[in-house]
């Protein structure tokens, strides 16, 4: 199969992917979080502004919606391109699932590095204890670690590639609706910039992978069971 024969596939495939998560009612929850948040860095902005601001937000969170996907095509050709594999989707279930309790502590805990390097470091530490025997069978950390064991080199290069694409997002969308604020630096007043955006690239790429958003119930089943 050429790179034209794959590109191509990445695309057809990728828009079922869209077209499963538009049609899905749970997907809904995750929009619905987004527009929180912007509703909440709106009236930041009014606050600071005294009044209206320029970027609505109905205009947010449709161009967070148009530039993710558009950054999830991207993000999966270059998947498929490279033979980005993902053998087990918990590993994606439980990024996504860990990134929006994150986010409820605070947007700048979004980050994936910071989600998929929990996730990881628990799976590694678990992996290195059930290798030495001290981890025994039936117990409670083996369930927890059957249900997070997934493949953490290939959740790495997911992770890194959407960190590509949100550089890329931060350069063409990222000033939109941002916010000027004074602050002080080495005992200066310093002017800068809030900027807070929010894309759906992660969710979008996690129905490409196959998996279908609604195993996130399973997911919580999984580790709940897990953890009784």
């Amino acid at each position: 199969m050429d790179i034209f024969k794959l590109i191509y596939f990445a695309f057809k495939s990728y828009a079922n992917a869209v077209l499963t998560f538009l049609l899905d009612p749970i997907s809904w929850i995750f929009l619905f979080i987004i527009i929180g948040q912007y509703k909440k860095f709106i009236t930041l902005q009014q606050n600071i502004y005294g009044g209206k601001t320029k970027q609505d937000t109905k205009e947010l969170v449709t161009t967070s919606v148009l530039f993710g996907i558009i950054a999830g095509l991207v993000g999966s050709i270059i998947m498929t391109t490279f033979g980005v594999t993902f053998y087990k989707a918990n590993g994606l279930n439980y990024l996504i699932l860990l990134s929006l309790l994150l986010m409820l502590i605070s947007p700048r805990y979004v980050c994936l590095s910071y989600s998929g390097g929990i996730l990881s470091i628990i799976v590694l530490i678990l992996s290195a204890l059930s290798s030495k025997g001290i981890i025994v069978e039936g117990s409670l950390v083996s369930n927890i670690y059957n249900a997070l064991n997934f493949d953490v080199p290939a959740l790495m290069a997911i992770v890194a590639i959407m960190h590509f694409m949100e550089s890329i997002l931060m350069w063409l969308d990222g000033n939109r609706g941002a916010t000027p604020v004074f602050m002080k630096q080495d005992d200066e007043i310093v002017g800068a910039f809030i900027m807070q955006r929010f894309w759906i690239i992660p969710i979008i790429l996690y129905f490409f992978m196959g998996s279908g958003i609604s195993n996130l119930s399973d997911v919580l089943a999984t580790l709940i069971g897990g953890l009784l």
